[in-house]
């Protein structure tokens, strides 16, 4: 009973390998990060009523709606509809993002602009 145990002992290449695994695990963060939207897109009834720029600051009211972009996001600061979900929604500023006012029939979202991107998912 007098005999431990041998523990393993890591080396270079047990460090090395995890910092690898840990850089290639950051990929999908960092690119998801770099993907700026440019502009928002403002619809009612299905119709494009507005597209908004991103890059400029601006408070727009659009029918029922105030709708303010600030730094590269956009939200809905006021609206007439009685639960006020669009306002409480908050900011959006990434590629298929939206947010919805069902009682005035407006989206304000902002597009996907990926080619490659027909579907969002599959199903069977």
């Amino acid at each position: 009973m007098d005999k431990k145990k041998k523990l393993y002992k890591s080396s270079k290449a047990d460090f090395a390998i995890a910092l690898v695994i840990i850089l290639l695990s950051l990929i999908p963060v960092i690119s998801a990060s770099t993907n700026k939207a440019h502009e928002a897109l403002v619809y009612k009834n299905n119709q494009l009523l507005q597209t908004i720029p991103l890059d400029k600051n601006a408070i727009i009211n659009e029918g029922p709606l105030t709708v303010e972009v600030d730094n590269g996001a956009i939200r809905v600061k006021d609206a007439d509809c009685p639960n006020q979900i669009c306002v409480h929604e908050g900011w959006i500023s990434k590629p298929g993002q939206s947010i919805v006012c069902l009682p005035n029939k407006i989206i304000v979202e902002i597009p996907n602009n990926d080619s490659d991107d027909e579907y969002n998912a599959v199903t069977r």
